[in-house]
């Protein structure tokens, strides 16, 4: 009898210790690694705890996080800028506001960004605009889903947004 307990303990803590390795959301470290080199694209959002929407043209848009700290909102096939829909209020090659006649179709949003040593947040700056400069708490992620939450507020309001990324 103490060998099927001792057996079945043993067992327990091999498939533990095998779920460490492949659940990296306890694993905080690889996170950084985890972002880079992949196109992460919004599947679903919240704010205040109910669905948000979202414009048509941005459902195709993704995360670009560079290695070297700067990243682009890039614009998919519906472009916001040439539906002239704005994408987030400014954007696209740093800003639309100011876009000429004639000048190209801005096609991504620039920005940069870092992620704290803990692998806890990741922090934007200049999204688009100087001083726009959102911050995700990283709530999960795995090699493919990244599950943030971030905090604004706006005219008074505090906006609550969870957001659910998927890496195409």
């Amino acid at each position: 009898m103490k060998n099927v307990f001792f057996l079945a303990i043993v067992t327990l803590v091999v498939f533990a210790s095998c779920e460490k390795r492949i659940n990296v959301n306890g694993d905080h470290k690889n996170r950084h690694q985890m972002i880079l080199g992949k196109k992460w694209i919004i599947v679903s959002k919240e704010v205040n705890g109910g669905p948000a929407s979202m414009k048509d043209c941005e459902k195709d848009n993704y995360y670009v996080f560079e290695d070297n700290g700067t990243g682009r909102w890039e614009e998919g096939a519906n472009n916001c800028f040439a539906t002239g829909s704005g994408g987030n209020g400014g954007g696209g090659n740093d800003t639309t506001s100011n876009q000429k006649e004639g000048e190209p179709t801005p096609t991504y949003t620039g920005f940069t960004w870092s992620m704290t040593g803990d692998g806890f947040a990741i922090y934007m700056k200049n999204f688009g605009v100087p001083n726009y400069n959102p911050e995700w708490s990283i709530e999960s992620m795995d090699y493919t889903t990244l599950d943030v939450r971030s905090v604004e507020k706006a005219n008074g309001m505090i906006y609550v947004y969870n957001i659910r990324l998927k890496a195409l």
